[in-house]
């Protein structure tokens, strides 16, 4: 009806990731009724003035800017607009982000009030911290913890160190699906965390034995009915870029190594020679797809590797994978044969 009535989008919208990429669908066997349902979907939506970014990383295309309201929906790239950036979004139902793109307006509640903001519990790592700051298959492991814990509420994590974008990102995510958690303050990261720094909260710590639960240590064997897998949320030029440098000299992978990302990553990493090189190792590298909900991830692989906790919740529930959280170490030693 909105499509048929010529009405357009008055504001910057992306759209999220889509259950197929757009040009290489019948190499991911998909069929043809799935696909021609998606492109009809997407061409009324490019009709009314969406970006074409079906990406659940909409920040790497437009940063978010500190106290800036948005309507988003997608669940991680909500955690990193309120959690990193700053910025004040609901994790809003589709439909509702869909309207406000049309009318270039959102309700006034929620996370859009700064009463609405405050922490409710401190997260405390210790001892984990040093591996949280820069292992995103760790940063996942949290996330996964904190949101079981804790649920939808909002905690306050002090951090001795800086977290990198990738880490933040891997936490949020895992965060967002664990627990429905849609805003965090990390020190040294959250714009507002000097707010609420000496707040007295209700306090709960992430010990090792918790993370062992979740999140394996030793290398796995692979074989190659078996997958590892970067890209929920959308993997990153770095993450690639990282990637590429611990396979790079491979003469033969083991198992299958599946990226998934946006068409702007994609686009980045051809233009500096990596996607080609990756390609010619045999990585698989999709663009504009979510694994979550793409019929090409339907109990695909024996089982997946991978450093991302949304996937780890994910896979099992709504593809029937069997998945595996690594702590993305001796990437070379897993996934090289020699």
């Amino acid at each position: 009806y909105l499509y048929t009535s010529s009405v357009k989008t008055v504001v910057y919208s992306t759209l999220n990731p889509l259950g197929m990429d757009l040009d290489k669908w019948e190499e991911l066997g998909i069929n043809k009724d799935f696909a021609s349902k998606q492109t009809e979907l997407v061409n009324m939506l490019l009709g009314m003035g969406f970006e074409k970014s079906f990406t659940c990383t909409p920040y790497l295309l437009r940063q978010p800017k500190f106290r800036e309201h948005l309507a988003w929906s997608e669940s991680s790239a909500v955690g990193m607009a309120n959690t990193y950036y700053g910025a004040y979004t609901n994790r809003e139902a589709g439909p509702l982000a869909l309207f406000s793109s049309l009318i270039g307006k959102t309700y006034n509640g929620g996370l859009h009030l700064i009463e609405n903001r405050k922490p409710t519990v401190k997260v405390l790592l210790k001892e984990i911290e040093k591996d949280f700051v820069i292992n995103e298959g760790v940063a996942s492991a949290v996330g996964y913890i904190i949101g079981e814990k804790i649920g939808d509420s909002i905690p306050l994590i002090p951090l001795r160190l800086k977290p990198t974008f990738d880490v933040v990102k891997a936490y949020t995510a895992t965060a967002g699906a664990a627990g429905s958690i849609a805003l965090s303050y990390l020190e040294n990261v959250s714009p507002e965390y000097s707010l609420y720094a000496n707040e007295n909260l209700e306090k709960i710590e992430i010990d090792i034995k918790e993370m062992k639960d979740i999140l394996v240590d030793a290398l796995p064997t692979l074989n190659e009915n078996d997958a590892y897998f970067i890209g929920c949320p959308h993997a990153s030029v770095e993450e690639i870029i990282n990637l590429y440098n611990n396979i790079h000299d491979c003469k033969k992978l083991k198992t299958n190594v599946v990226v998934s990302t946006s068409r702007m990553v994609y686009e980045a990493i051809e233009k500096m020679g990596i996607k080609e090189k990756l390609l010619n190792l045999g990585v698989v590298i999709i663009r504009d797809t979510c694994p979550i909900v793409s019929p090409a991830f339907q109990k695909r692989f024996e089982k997946v590797i991978t450093s991302s906790g949304k996937a780890l919740f994910y896979l099992p529930k709504q593809q029937s994978q069997p998945t595996i959280l690594l702590k993305n170490i001796n990437l070379r030693d897993i996934l090289c044969r020699e």
